[in-house]
């Protein structure tokens, strides 16, 4: 099975359908704020990241995290809150893009209620 991989140049339909393959595989910081910008359009957000650190061709070092139950929270139930939740990884990737590392990742995207 190939892995569902994000490039900025997908058209939104194609975009909403590989979003509904999980987890989608994101290559750069770069390529993970722009993605960002588009999920409000989509009504998607991201849930759950793995975040991968990269020097030279090598990964040194994993780290898998919830998007909320995070940030000196302890409810860890999905609060359904989709602005909050996109506000919350724009928070994350100003401070992964401070610390100067590269990095990429694998996102599962969380489910709006209607």
């Amino acid at each position: 099975m190939a892995k569902a991989l994000y490039h900025p140049q997908l058209a939104d339909a194609e975009l909403a359908a590989l979003l509904d393959e999980e987890p989608v595989t994101v290559a750069s910081l770069d390529d993970l704020a722009h993605l960002a910008d588009r999920l409000a359009g989509l009504d998607e957000w991201v849930h759950t990241m793995e975040v991968n650190e990269h020097r030279g061709e090598r990964q040194v070092g994993r780290l898998d995290f919830a998007i909320m139950g995070l940030d000196g929270e302890d409810d860890w139930a999905i609060p359904l809150e989709p602005s909050r939740m996109r506000a919350l990884l724009q928070t994350k990737i100003a401070a992964m893009r401070a610390s100067g590392l590269r990095f990429s990742f694998a996102l599962w995207m969380g489910e709006t209620a209607d």
